[in-house]
């Protein structure tokens, strides 16, 4: 029995059947205007899609912090500092009255002065700002240069060399060691001569002595306890020893500021002089005035240091920080009173952090632009997913909608009421889904997250209104809004929608074009209309398929409509004239299918790129190097070494250095001709001119026929095409240019090298012995190599081209850009099968009908089946096809200014290819699982009965 029909005085809003009943479900009823079932459902599809939205920007953010830090940790502390420096002469001149001892010596810097600049430009540098660590943690320090000194333990020599020491002072020097022995330093003692001193002004030192205090380390290494004395060589400078330090926070840039600080270092021997073991000693801030006066000199450095607090930086506050530091590098700190003065003599440096954080930007600015169109083309789908949800909820509300219009309600009433009932749905679900990803995903939200969260609760909102407008346009029965929406319902409509259809698809060729010609933005953050490329071309590809679906269609039925079996045949007959398919559906099937497949074309393109930079950085898959101590690899070890499972190729050779006085130095590479080539070929080199370095004799000390050599194209161009001498490990040796390489597998990355045939490095007791070997096999046993070299030369060291694929790939930021990746592809599947099962439900009646209609004719349960699937999979297969061709269409459209070069760690371009199996896996993944979800669903209308279907259908 019909409801009355209201007066017209009467709220249209008030009227309609379904808006009320007992219990829970009639409370939901009420509040949205659907059943409980239906209601939790569409609330569940927008938490998950919020969620989606808004977790992905955040996982993002999460991964690229965790990449800065564990790339900050590996900095020395000391260069994740602010440092400030003055050469003592320049700012204690600048102070109104410089202090000095009584009167003798330079000018010189109190420890009240130093510490006043240290509280002044802390809190400068905190207003700039910067995130500095605690004021307690920031420290200044006074170094001198070092000097030989006498009365060391013998361990503290090398070779009978003397070891050397520095007296600095290091403050506060309390916080950062406590004493393990002794007391600390308080006085020091200085007795002027006659003369000057060293600065130029003033009397000359005749006797210094300091109390200091040294480090546990430093302590055993020199042979020191409290009472022990060391001086320099002329018994000027005395250091009596106080106390021995144990130090506190020892990784801190205050022991490491200075390399010998914490412990003595061993300073290895060079040309100019030999190794020695150099320490450091503490002095107090009772003898700074004193140290100036004694030690004063061109080597003395006044420096204050400044640690930064990185630890709640995440990776979009990186640009701001960079910023910060370059302000702060570019300005003079603003000091007051008597320090003011002395502003000027202060030079900022920022370079620790800053390179390290230019690097990161760098990277993170190509991470973001690739990880940017994942997200926007997934968000892209959840709105799809969204406006299909609201066009089922339309449909399954359209008698009371009818009703309603029938009784007098306008459009704008109606589309009040769905607004309405659609907010009371999304609004809470969205505020979950945002609250489940701010709480599962740590750390900030960047603006991406909440455009793409409020573009998809936006969807939720006004969904529901457009598709109840959209159905009750016209005034008209229960049966009349029921109507297929696929068909075309007027002129005017069909004219409206060429014209939004067409404007849709210059827009999105328009800005396929700009972005071609003007590339991706290569600043921080992310550009909204790059980042929508693969949306860009997923709408043309979409549009078109709409258009040509029918027609293509009806060209098959025509060719195959008397060969077709009656199933098929039927199948086809009713897609042909459904008219166009649904165009939401197709879009996030090709959108889908377009970030599945890019994303395989990127990492493939990644791993090509890896695989390339691992050749450049090693050159073979093993090298082995003797060591500087080493004989080098015996004819025994070669065979050896070569015999080891996995060695498909082996190349012994000798590495030497030809350092000429007027041009830079020259690497010479020593190898068998033969086994080299074929060694090569292993390679990506591939080819070696073997026959190039044969048909000459040796020549030994100069004497005979000139080597023949091969030599790099700078090397060439340097040395001429004449015969030249040059200097190997063997002597003098006259060569002869004989041809020009680009590169070798031996000096992989080398711009200037000679390669000789190694018989030519002779000596009067034959020839040198190769100090490298080259290896190649894909599978080399790892493990018995290394065993294997280190028990023929313990010193030899091993490079394994896997272990520097492994260290690529598994960076911070690599890594997790990876694993994001594989997270998109799922939720781009997932969704795939959620778009798939709502454009089903919405064609659902149609296909129980016509299920029922063929049963009722003598169909059996599977050719039915076969009829439903067939009628609905052609859809399924030219949004496929379309997927794909767009994939390609992208990666030639982007491919070439995607800056991939960060995954690599080389400056060689990495070019992103069509891949054919980055675009046919996919596909044929889309398809199956379109298949899967067809089947499914017809198998699911198949269980709800024959007696339902003709109630409902009726």
């Amino acid at each position: 029995m019909s409801a009355p029909v209201p007066r017209r005085a009467r709220s249209p809003r008030l009227a309609g059947p379904g808006r009320a009943g007992p219990g829970r479900a009639g409370t939901v009823r009420a509040l949205t205007g659907a059943g409980p079932a239906a209601t939790a459902s569409f609330a569940l599809l927008v938490l998950g899609c919020v969620f989606l939205a808004v977790a992905a920007p955040r996982a993002s953010l999460a991964m690229r912090t965790t990449a800065l830090h564990q790339q900050l940790a590996a900095v020395p502390a000391v260069q994740r500092s602010v440092e400030l420096t003055a050469l003592p002469g320049v700012f204690a001149g600048a102070l109104p009255h410089p202090q000095s001892m009584a009167g003798l010596g330079p000018p010189s810097a109190t420890a009240a002065q130093l510490a006043g600049v240290t509280g002044e430009a802390a809190a400068a540098l905190a207003a700039t700002p910067l995130p500095l660590g605690p004021r307690d943690a920031d420290w200044a320090s006074v170094e001198t240069g070092r000097s030989p000194v006498t009365g060391a333990a013998a361990r503290a020599r090398l070779a009978g060399t003397l070891p050397e020491m520095e007296v600095i002072y290091q403050q506060p020097l309390a916080r950062y060691a406590r004493l393990a022995a002794g007391r600390w330093p308080d006085t020091a003692q200085v007795r002027f001569g006659s003369g000057t001193s060293s600065s130029g002004a003033g009397a000359a030192v005749a006797r210094a002595t300091f109390q200091v205090a040294v480090t546990q380390a430093t302590a055993a290494r020199f042979g020191l306890r409290p009472g022990s004395r060391l001086a320099d060589a002329g018994g000027q400078i005395i250091l009596d020893v106080t106390g021995v330090l144990r130090p506190v926070a020892a990784s801190s840039a205050f022991w490491t500021a200075d390399r010998a600080a914490a412990a003595p270092v061993r300073v290895p021997r060079t040309p100019a002089s030999p190794a020695y073991w150099s320490g450091v000693a503490f002095a107090g801030p009772a003898e700074l005035l004193a140290m100036q006066a004694a030690l004063g000199g061109m080597d003395m450095q006044l420096t204050w240091d400044f640690p930064l607090d990185l630890h709640s930086l995440d990776a979009d506050q990186v640009p701001g920080l960079a910023a910060a530091l370059n302000r702060v590098a570019a300005r003079t700190l603003p000091l007051t009173g008597d320090l003011s003065a002395t502003a000027t003599a202060l030079n900022v440096s920022t370079d620790g952090p800053g390179p390290e954080l230019a690097a990161f930007l760098t990277a993170q600015g190509a991470v973001q632009t690739i990880l940017a169109l994942l997200f926007t083309g997934l968000a892209m789908i959840d709105v799809v997913a969204v406006l299909l949800a609201a066009q089922l909820m339309a449909r399954r509300r359209a008698v009371d909608f009818a009703l309603i219009r029938a009784r007098g309600a306008a459009l704008r009433q109606l589309a009040a009421m769905g607004l309405r009932d659609g907010a009371v749905v999304a609004m809470p679900a969205a505020v979950a889904g945002a609250a489940a990803a701010i709480m599962l995903t740590p750390g900030g939200s960047p603006a991406l997250a909440w455009w793409l969260g409020g573009l998809t609760l936006l969807a939720g909102l006004a969904c529901l209104p457009l598709a109840v407008v959209t159905q009750h346009r016209r005034a008209g029965s229960a049966a009349a809004a029921d109507r297929d929406l696929s068909r075309d319902p007027g002129r005017g409509t069909a004219a409206r929608r060429w014209v939004t259809e067409a404007a849709l698809t210059a827009a999105a060729v328009g800005g396929l074009i700009l972005l071609r010609t003007q590339g991706l933005p290569s600043g921080p953050g992310v550009d909204a209309y790059p980042a929508a490329a693969p949306v860009l071309v997923a709408i043309p590809a979409a549009l078109l398929v709409m258009r040509l679906y029918p027609a293509l269609l009806r060209g098959l039925l025509r060719l195959f409509a008397r060969r077709a079996p009656i199933t098929w045949f039927i199948a086809l007959s009713r897609a042909a004239r459904s008219g166009p398919v649904p165009v939401l559906p197709v879009f996030a099937l090709v959108l889908a299918l377009v970030l599945t497949s890019f994303a395989g074309m990127v990492r493939a393109a990644v791993t090509r790129g890896e695989t390339a930079a691992s050749w450049q950085a090693v050159g073979a898959d093993a090298v082995l190097a003797s060591g500087a101590d080493s004989a080098g690899f015996t004819a025994r070890d070669e065979r050896a070494i070569a015999a080891v499972p996995g060695v498909t190729r082996s190349a012994a050779l000798r590495v030497m250095t030809w350092a000429p006085g007027y041009r830079s130095p020259v690497q010479i590479v020593a190898v068998d001709p033969a086994s080299y080539a074929a060694f090569a070929a292993a390679t990506p080199a591939r080819r070696f001119p073997a026959g190039l370095l044969t048909g000459s004799g040796p020549a030994v000390g100069g004497a005979g026929q000139p080597v023949p050599a091969l030599a790099a194209p700078a090397v060439r161009g340097a040395l001429g095409p004449g015969p030249v001498t040059i200097t190997a490990d063997s002597g003098p040796l006259t060569i002869r240019i004989a041809g020009t390489v680009g590169g070798t597998p031996a000096l992989p990355g080398g711009r200037s090298f000679l390669v000789l045939p190694l018989t030519a490095v002779r000596t009067r007791a034959g020839p040198l012995a190769p100090n490298e070997m080259l290896l190649a096999g894909p599978h080399l046993d790892t493990a018995r190599l290394t065993a294997m070299v280190r028990r023929l030369l313990p010193g030899a060291s091993v490079t394994l081209r896997s272990a520097v694929l492994r260290s690529l790939a598994s960076a911070p930021l690599q890594h997790g850009t990876y694993a994001l990746f594989a997270a998109g592809i799922g939720a781009a599947a997932g969704l795939s099968v959620l778009v798939l099962l709502l454009a089903l439900s919405l064609t659902a009646r149609s296909r129980e009908l016509t299920l029922t209609r063929l049963a009722t004719m003598g169909l059996n349960r599977r050719q039915a089946r076969l009829v439903a699937v067939g009628e609905a999979l052609p859809a399924v297969l030219a949004a496929t096809v379309a997927g794909a061709a767009c994939a390609v269409a992208l990666a030639v459209l982007i491919g070439p200014v995607l800056d991939l070069a960060v995954f690599t760690g080389s400056a060689a371009q990495v070019p992103v290819r069509a891949d054919l199996a980055a675009v046919a896996l996919p596909a044929a993944g889309l398809a199956i699982l379109g298949l899967l979800t067809l089947s499914a669903e017809v198998a699911a209308a198949r269980r709800r009965g024959l007696a339902s279907a003709l109630r409902i259908g009726g």
